[in-house]
């Protein structure tokens, strides 16, 4: 051989050489690059199935805001039917006329009282809540309790 083809054929040696390492180095980075894929694939995979998840945890919270706000609105109206009802009421009891303290039945206020103590307890509870100081408090219905309690004190106290 002459020197030339030795040459080229050292030449070609190493030319196929460095071709093969870098054939070898591809085929390292193409290993590396595919299981990345591969990993990257599954997260894809993973993400699709936490993306669906999430879109039907959110689909059923809608679902039950729509509920509740469907059960607040039924709710609110029931309240207002309630309240209208109430205001009527409280006009009608408001506009009608006052009882006539002479027409309530004798004993009334002391209606199953048996005993003194009793008495007293009966007297006390009617005296808070009657008392002209209050709200609901009557000086007519308050004298008709003191005139009672009176009868009682002379039947029990002799």
């Amino acid at each position: 051989m002459s020197r030339f083809q030795t040459e080229n054929v050292q030449w070609l040696f190493q030319d196929s050489a460095d071709v093969e390492q870098i054939r070898r180095k591809l085929l390292k980075e193409q290993r590396r690059l595919e299981r990345e894929r591969g990993k990257l694939e599954m997260e894809r995979e993973q993400l699709k199935k936490q993306k669906h998840a999430e879109e039907q945890r959110m689909l059923r919270e809608a679902q039950l805001f729509e509920t509740k706000w469907r059960i607040l609105e039924e709710e609110y109206a029931k309240l207002a039917k309630e309240r209208q009802a109430f205001e009527e009421e409280q006009k009608a009891y408001q506009n009608s006329q006052p009882c006539d303290i002479s027409q309530l039945p004798e004993e009334l206020f002391f209606c199953g009282v048996s005993s003194e103590l009793s008495m007293k307890k009966r007297y006390k509870d009617l005296i808070k809540i009657f008392h002209p100081d209050n709200l609901d408090g009557n000086t007519q219905i308050l004298q008709k309790i003191n005139q009672e309690y009176d009868e009682m004190k002379r039947i029990f106290c002799g």
